[in-house]
């Protein structure tokens, strides 16, 4: 039942077409572009870098780790890269309107690669005053040095357009992902964000563990905090 008052509501809901070639084209809801193509070995736990301030994201349903409704999407291969392409026609709901979001991933050597685009709410639409146009660019990679593979990503949000809503914030994380050998992996990351106003600046740190128990099941632990630059506001 994907009604918006039901317990459990729609994620992924559209309809396609797979072409030859690796191209594909689908309309509906779906994932933002850009969505965890940083692939965080800990998404969807509370060990996720993913609304922390290691990951600076436009906020709603734009942002880059959210889903969007009634937008069109292109995929395509172009050598080794894969890339993206969402666009949200005017004439559908208000709230998109004019919504675009590009990624690239691919493979150059030993890196793996990621770059998306997002414009968040666009201008001119019934939520600009309560959501002010906003962009999210992400950029990225890792690369394996050994049992080590070392992750760094750069993210950049700008807001712009509602009165006392223009802000901008920019953050790097850096982390590593240690095999231990046995399905046994640890991580240990640092992410740092600034901003146009003193209560954005903070630093963010990862510590954990994790074990595949299987192909579908893993066990985790871990720790995370969050050390804000205006005081009292530190959480872990």
């Amino acid at each position: 039942d994907t009604r918006s008052t039901a317990s459990l509501t729609s994620r992924d809901e559209y309809v396609g077409y797979n072409f030859d070639g690796g191209m594909s084209l689908q309309v509906g809801r779906m994932a933002t572009a850009g969505k965890n193509i940083e692939k965080d070995p800990y998404i969807a736990t509370f060990l996720e870098t993913r609304s922390t301030v290691a990951n600076s994201r436009t906020a709603n349903e734009y942002g880059s780790s959210g889903f969007v409704n009634d937008i069109a999407q292109l995929k395509m291969k172009a050598g080794a890269a894969n890339i993206t392409v969402q666009f949200g026609p005017s004439e559908y709901t208000d709230s998109n309107n004019g919504h675009i979001a590009l990624a690239v991933t691919g493979k150059a050597g030993g890196i793996n690669y990621f770059a998306s685009y997002n414009n968040g709410s666009a201008d001119g639409n019934s939520l600009l005053a309560t959501y002010p146009s906003q962009s999210n660019m992400k950029l990225g990679g890792n690369m394996k040095f050994g049992s080590v593979k070392v992750g760094l990503m750069y993210t950049t949000m700008d807001k712009d357009g509602a009165p006392g809503a223009d802000n901008a914030t920019d953050s790097i994380f850096v982390d590593g992902d240690f095999s231990l050998g046995n399905d046994l992996s640890a991580n240990v990351g640092f992410g740092t964000r600034s901003g146009d106003v003193a209560a954005d600046d903070a630093t963010f740190m990862r510590l954990a563990v994790m074990k595949k128990l299987n192909k579908g099941a893993s066990v985790y632990a871990g720790y995370t905090a969050t050390d804000n630059d205006t005081a009292n506001t530190d959480t872990s």
